[in-house]
């Protein structure tokens, strides 16, 4: 039977790997949390493009009170 110890994963290759794939679920974890972090601000930012370019384009149509609302409807507010 192997002994184990602090650092022994410097000489066992099984502990290096299951140090290795620890890490590797760790990162994984990190990757997702920043993937859906992503996409959250990416949904935002198309929101806030799509109601910048409604007012942009329709603002002339419609009264000061209409931008407010579309502007806030952009920003989530």
């Amino acid at each position: 039977m192997t002994e184990h110890w602090e650092g022994c994963e410097e000489v066992h290759w099984d502990c290096r790997i299951a140090q290795l794939e620890k890490e590797i679920a760790r990162l994984q974890e990190k990757l997702h949390d920043e993937m859906s972090q992503l996409e959250i601000a990416t949904d935002l930012g198309n929101k806030r493009w799509v109601a910048l370019n409604e007012i942009y384009e329709n603002a002339e149509k419609h009264n000061a009170d209409w931008c407010k609302r579309k502007a806030q409807e952009g920003l989530g507010i």
